[in-house]
Formats: C-alpha cells, structure tokens, sequence
C-alpha cells in the first residue's frame, strides 16, 4: 500500500492519530497536504489538493483551523467550564446568547430547533438531565413509580426547547450541542478554506466530513461506512463517493443486548417520553450538503424508527440516509432513502 493510500484511509475512516502533525502527499501531478489536530476529544484532518507546482499559504491554513476551533470551544465546549455555555448551564442568569451576540451558540440553538421540527422531536439538545439520570442507574432496570415521575418531569420540561430564548423568561434548560459539535466545527473550518480559496479539499473530524472538489487523482473523495461490530478493527461495510457534500455516520452497536436468534437489539433513550427503547439500527449514514446537518439527522435516526427516518429525509432536498439494522444470526439488513443509491462507490 504506497503513502498516499494509507494516508487517505486514515482520514477518511477517522483513525485517530495522537498528535498535531502535517503531512505532504505527492499524487501524479497534484500533492495532497494533509494537517492532523486534537480536538474535541477526538482527531481532525484536513486534506488539500493542490497542483505540485502552486504553493498554499499552509500557515494561514492552519491559523484558520485554530481560530475556529478556539471561537466554537470558548462558546459550546461543556468540558470546559469557563465556556459560555457551560457558564450558562452552570445557572449564570445574566447570559443571554442573542443579546450578548453570542454567534456561535446562536447557530447552534436556532439550528437545533430547526432538527428539532424536522425530526418530530427525536434531536433535542436539552437532554443533560434525561442522559445524567440515567447514568446513575441501570438502564435495564424498570422504572420505580417514584423515578417514572422524575423521568416524566424531565421529558415535560425538556419538550419546551423551542421555546426557549423566544422571550419566555421563566425557560431555562441546560443545553448540550455535542451531537451537532463536530459536524459544526467541520462546517467552519471548511468555510475558513473557502475563503481562502480552496478549491479542492475534505476536512474530517471523528468521522464527521465533508468535500469540496476533487481528490488528488481528480475523482470524487470515498468516504467509507464501517460495518457496525464490536471488533476494534475497522471493516468497511459500504463505500460512499462524495463532492461538494458532507457525512456523518451515527451508531451505538458497541452497546446492545443479543437476542436469542443473534439479533443484535440497540438500547436509545427517546427523549419524547424518556423511556428506554430497544431498536434494531445499529447505524446511521447521512449524506447532506452541510455537515451540521447530516451530524444531526445521523443522531436522530438512530433515536426515530426505520420509517419515520426515512420520512424524516424525504422531506428534504440533496439529503439521503442509509441504516444498517440488525437481523437474526447476526446478519445485517440495509435500508436507504430513495436518492442515496447514487452516492455508492464500486
């Protein structure tokens, strides 16, 4: 396997490398530069072709990367507790996002009630106090008629999420935008390339990508769908062709329960009513023209049921989804909306 391969797989099924690092890959007469970063909790990469006898402002590139990924953690970071968001979660009254112009998180909220809407309620960003009651129990546990009610009270608070900042003072909610983080953050970084003037790029943090162009051997960018197994090797299930769109996978098969025929049966919190719901999608793929968008309509697929996914994304244009569920003897069945068929690569 030469260099540019190795290195393109690696940035395409996000194999996390630890440290910041870039990378010159010479392919015919273009050259692929590659620049590796820590962030959010996991790794990023981005990829730039450009023709071997250009040079880009690699320097520029990098300050561009860093200062989005600064202003997105000063805003939405929740690990950090100096963030405006964590401020705001912490119960700080005097924050308002929109009167402090906090642009950032403005993105993010306005966008999650838009996912909200589009997915029946399944996105919600409000879920902290849902996902940190049941951390201290087992899931698998039915509920006492004492943390039916907690569980209840939470799910009635936390459907008022569209109503909050829409001058309803008395809503307060701590928010949690990680489902939509890194496809945000890929989203910026790749309009910091775009002013640049980029022309040919992916940029990949976690898993979540999304293209502009052509890769150095002028076709489109394959991106690969990894087979939902607990195995630590990374086997590709699909392989998707992508330009000018974006891709987020989301999936939990790590965490399931297998019935007695091998089926394998997913354990998802619905944020709808709280209860704790066994599903047999293992993951979901979407593709979208924005990675924000396919980060969260990935997420909220696995939550939804196999057809009001699908309804979910026929609703919308230039976005397709594929599920990988599972079937009995461990087996696997896959479902796709009507467009995605033609973003499959041989």
């Amino acid at each position: 396997m030469n260099l540019s391969r190795l290195v393109n797989i690696l940035c395409l099924l996000g194999i996390t490398l630890v440290t910041q690092c870039t990378t010159h890959v010479e392919e015919n007469t273009s050259s692929t530069w590659i620049y590796t970063f820590p962030t959010m909790g996991t790794t990023g990469h981005v990829s730039v072709v450009v023709d071997s006898t250009i040079d880009i402002d690699t320097a520029a590139i990098i300050d561009a990367i860093q200062a989005e990924l600064q202003s997105i953690n000063q805003s939405v970071n929740t690990w950090d507790p100096t963030s405006y968001l964590s401020r705001y979660n912490a119960g700080d009254s005097s924050l308002n996002p929109f009167q402090d112009k906090e642009f950032v998180l403005i993105d993010n909220i306005l966008a999650s009630k838009r996912f909200h809407k589009l997915s029946f309620g399944a996105f919600n960003p409000a879920v902290m106090d849902l996902v940190s009651f049941y951390k201290k129990r087992d899931v698998h546990e039915l509920l006492s008629e004492e943390e039916q009610f907690i569980v209840d009270s939470i799910v009635q608070a936390i459907a008022n999420f569209p109503l909050i900042f829409e001058n309803q003072g008395d809503v307060f909610l701590p928010l949690d935008f990680s489902a939509i983080a890194k496809g945000y953050g890929v989203d910026a970084i790749a309009k910091a390339l775009n002013k640049l003037g980029v022309e040919n790029y992916l940029v990949e943090v976690g898993g979540e990508v999304v293209t502009k162009g052509f890769n150095a051997r002028n076709t489109q960018w394959v991106l690969g769908i990894e087979t939902p197994n607990t195995s630590l090797a990374t086997d590709i299930y699909l392989k998707v062709s992508l330009s000018n769109f974006a891709m987020a996978t989301s999936g939990n098969y790590h965490n399931y329960r297998e019935g007695a025929d091998g089926s394998k049966w997913v354990h998802i919190i619905d944020p709808r009513d709280g209860k704790n719901k066994q599903t047999s999608v293992l993951s979901a793929t979407i593709v979208a023209r924005d990675c924000m968008t396919a980060d969260a309509l990935a997420t909220a697929s696995m939550v939804l049921s196999e057809n009001d996914a699908l309804n979910m994304v026929e609703q919308l244009t230039d976005t397709e989804v594929l599920l990988i569920l599972s079937i009995s003897n461990g087996q696997y069945r896959t479902v796709m909306s009507s467009g995605f068929e033609a973003f499959l690569a041989e």
